[in-house]
């Protein structure tokens, strides 16, 4: 016999099982996990950029969506959800429903598809050609499968009231075919997860990086491996939905989905946060020796430096050399692949007076705008360092227009060579 039935027959007189506490306790935290990654995210982009990109709001909207999913999913738990029927307040039924069912869930699922909107629409900051058209497919592909299933919450009953008064006269849906939409939807969702999160590691192998560096970038990019794995454990707990003992067996379907959700957001922000928390070290770093600083990340937050110190120097080696590099991935199909189709360079040498030259830069390291430039040899970029103790490399993408970098001249007349903006991540 089932709890339910040992209860009316008076054969059981324990404690009532309740699973909502726990179920409430488990969802807020995820939500404080989230919303700890949201704020660093966001204050990581306005301490570097004093501003958000699209793909942050997209991201705050989700966080929204996440919290009234939460503060629903309190109200069912308040309402008796976490117990069996039989145990619950039959006046709290219609309100579970709607509170839970349709409100909370559709919600649920905005904030599920937009989370992973967010880190698509980064990802197209990145990409060109048939990558770019494959994200807006992936983009457009799980917004209309996902936003499709929330619908359905809604209009699965004639009339819509039924949904959750199911004494109400009219039909619905068979519940095993909505069920079977929300397990592929769920997974789909999940493999979209898998792909998005694969796809920066083609990227980063074409960047001129350490293979250490692509390593931990690629691995900070594809944390959206445990969102997919969440979005199939949620998707095989959807199948509990219209059970009879769903009040108490669905509290593993809220704690899935919010985590789904949750990780799905942690994802999105580790890439910014790993550069903040580098940053932070690395300034700790050169605080106690003065000897390296690294400031890098184009996803993330714009202009960066990376500035390399002699600290066995003592004696004056002259005004510093600020080396202006844009970083773009290999294109092997461009005609001028064989040339340096991955580099810019543009080279300023900075008086003590605040006025540059590019003359005075070495020959082998000045760029004429619109032609190739070869690279320097590395014992050259070497002897360059030692004789001038200092130097910097700089690449920005604060101002672009249509994708294309405007930088001024040296009077700040005018632009002074146009350029494909920063891609380095």
């Amino acid at each position: 016999m089932e709890y339910c039935d040992l209860r009316y027959a008076g054969l059981y007189t324990g404690p009532v099982p309740n699973q909502g506490a726990q179920t409430a306790a488990v969802i807020w935290s995820l939500v404080a996990l989230a919303t700890t990654f949201m704020v660093l995210r966001i204050y990581c982009k306005i301490w570097r950029l004093g501003r958000l990109w699209w793909d942050d709001w997209v991201l705050v909207i989700s966080w929204m969506c996440f919290v009234v999913d939460a503060a629903m999913s309190q109200i069912v738990v308040d309402l008796g959800f976490g117990m069996y029927p039989c145990d619950i307040d039959p006046r709290n039924f219609r309100a579970i429903a709607i509170e839970g069912q349709n409100v909370g869930a559709s919600v649920g699922i905005l904030a599920v598809v937009w989370s992973k909107t967010s880190f698509a629409i980064t990802l197209l900051r990145l990409t060109e050609g048939k990558l770019k058209a494959f994200v807006w497919f992936v983009i457009a592909a799980m917004n209309v499968v996902m936003i499709l299933e929330a619908i359905i919450v809604w209009v699965q009953c004639t009339p819509v009231s039924k949904t959750w008064d199911p004494s109400v006269p009219g039909v619905c849906w068979n519940t095993h075919a909505v069920n079977v939409y929300g397990v592929l939807a769920g997974c789909f969702s999940g493999c979209c997860d898998i792909l998005l999160a694969m796809l920066p590691w083609t990227l980063v192998w074409n960047l001129k990086m350490q293979k250490k560096e692509k390593i931990g970038i690629g691995i900070a990019m594809s944390m959206g491996v445990f969102a997919g794995a969440t979005a199939f454990v949620k998707s095989a707990k959807i199948l509990t939905i219209g059970g009879k003992n769903f009040s108490y067996d669905g509290c593993a379907l809220l704690v899935w989905a919010a985590a789904e959700i949750s990780t799905t957001i942690m994802a999105s922000c580790i890439p910014v946060l790993r550069v903040f928390v580098r940053e932070v070290h690395e300034r700790s770093a050169h605080v106690r020796s003065a000897g390296y600083k690294k400031q890098v990340n184009e996803i993330t937050g714009g202009s960066s430096t990376l500035a390399i110190n002699s600290v066995n120097s003592t004696r004056d080696a002259g005004p510093p050399i600020e080396l202006e590099q844009n970083w773009r991935h290999t294109n092997t199909e461009s005609p001028a692949a064989d040339r340096t189709s991955t580099d810019d360079v543009q080279v300023q040498v900075v008086t003590s007076e605040k006025s540059t030259s590019t003359a005075a830069a070495p020959s082998h390291l000045v760029s004429v705008p619109g032609a190739a430039v070869t690279r320097a040899p590395e014992e050259q970029r070497r002897n360059m360092i030692i004789a001038t103790r200092q130097f910097y490399v700089e690449y920005d993408d604060d101002d672009y227009d249509g994708g294309r970098d405007v930088r001024e001249g040296p009077g700040g007349s005018g632009p002074e060579s146009t350029s494909p903006r920063s891609r380095f991540f």
